[in-house]
């Protein structure tokens, strides 16, 4: 899949402006106001792709994966790519946010936490499409979302 970089001229830029300007669908809510209302309209449009980026140790995952969880329980379907760490740190991450207990707590009494991961994490997490955490070639990356798109609850971010 080649494709070549242009730029736009005048009446495109007239046009994708418009079209942004005039988009009516509902926006969707990062979970925290203060961001929103620095957002276009007031949120993420849909189907936009949202990188987030910074210097090391500035806690970019911690804000990630505390946005992940209030997009998740607000019902919107996320697409992650995490570049960073493997994947079940994530995964341990996003459990510990959504039961308020830490993942190394709940790692130490795995047997005894099962329940209440089936209860507060694993239906939440099912809308969810989480990367297998390696870095994607622009191509891998675009077959990922691509299939992702396919089931109706894809991602919305």
């Amino acid at each position: 899949m080649e494709q070549t970089f242009r730029g736009l001229a005048v009446e495109e830029m007239k046009t994708v402006w418009a079209e942004r300007a005039t988009d009516t669908r509902p926006r969707i809510s990062s979970g925290w106001t203060m961001l929103d209302e620095m957002l276009n309209h007031g949120g993420f449009s849909p189907g936009e792709v949202v990188v987030l980026g910074g210097r090391t140790h500035t806690r970019k995952t911690t804000v990630m994966l505390n946005w992940v969880a209030a997009l998740l329980r607000g019902g919107v379907s996320v697409g992650m790519v995490g570049l960073d760490e493997p994947t079940p740190s994530y995964i341990a991450k996003l459990a510990s946010i959504l039961t308020g207990v830490p993942h190394a707590t709940l790692e130490d009494n795995w047997d005894d936490v099962q329940e209440r991961l089936d209860e507060e994490v694993w239906e939440t997490l099912r809308l969810l499409w989480m990367s297998q955490g390696y870095r994607p070639d622009i191509d891998q990356l675009t077959a990922w979302w691509d299939g992702a798109l396919a089931p109706a609850d894809h991602p919305r971010i």
